[in-house]
């Protein structure tokens, strides 16, 4: 996404290729440099940003729903923020669990430096339990930036739900995702995020959750994130 923001199609590829053959003084004199660079690493190679979502659905019938997502990703380290925006048709008939295509729109907010369009289709199947409930979505995504990449998203969630002593539902949930990128024909990302959800009303509910982000392939390898996402129903 920008100088140094998260945008895995614009972040440079770092790699080592260190002879086995080094020798003892030579070992040595890379591991002080290396501890001696420890904290300027960290500080290129982590970010921490704020997510702030709103969703909303709109159930057409029993057959199809609308999605409308709305994030800004901030980074108040680098004084960077964008924008994403996205439509999506769901068809509800599949069993146990849902289809969805749709289209998505990233742009800075800060200046001109990243433009991202997508285009997505996912499935998701969840396994109601007494005690818990399974999800696993797959997800397959077209993006065009300044050249076009495919991605596979496969995130598997866990969820329970429970009824507070002042009759409000919460959810605490975790998930965990993992990114194959078809160009580098490898994993790139992986994102481990847990939180919990508030109802709020019959149609509204705000989740609030802290998420880590790995990412194999670019500068920026590490993301921790705080995501609030507000979701309304139609």
């Amino acid at each position: 996404m920008m100088t140094t923001v998260r945008a895995p199609s614009r972040r440079p590829r770092w790699r080592t290729d260190v002879s086995r053959r080094s020798r003892p003084h030579m070992r040595t004199l890379a591991f002080v440099l290396c501890m001696a660079s420890t904290s300027p690493l960290t500080a290129q190679t982590t970010l921490h940003e704020l997510w702030p979502q709103l969703n909303v659905y709109w159930k057409a019938s029993n057959t199809y729903r609308f999605y409308l997502l709305t994030r800004v990703t901030m980074v108040p380290e680098l004084g960077y923020s964008e924008s994403m925006i996205g439509f999506h048709a769901d068809y509800l008939r599949v069993p146990h669990g849902f289809a969805r295509i749709g289209v998505r729109e990233i742009s800075s907010l800060t200046d001109s430096s990243y433009h991202e369009e997508r285009a997505l289709a996912e499935v998701t199947f969840a396994t109601p339990d007494r005690r818990l409930e399974l999800s696993n979505r797959t997800r397959v995504e077209v993006r065009w930036t300044h050249e076009v990449t495919t991605r596979l998203r496969e995130r598997l969630r866990v969820e329970h739900g429970v009824m507070m002593p002042w009759k409000q539902r919460l959810t605490p949930f975790v998930m965990d995702e993992v990114y194959y990128d078809f160009a580098l024909r490898d994993i790139s990302t992986n994102r481990l995020e847990g939180g919990a959800g508030f109802d709020l009303s019959r149609y509204a509910r705000l989740d609030v959750s802290y998420l880590w982000e790995r990412d194999w392939h670019t500068h920026v390898s590490e993301i921790d994130a705080i995501r609030t996402t507000l979701s309304v129903s139609y």
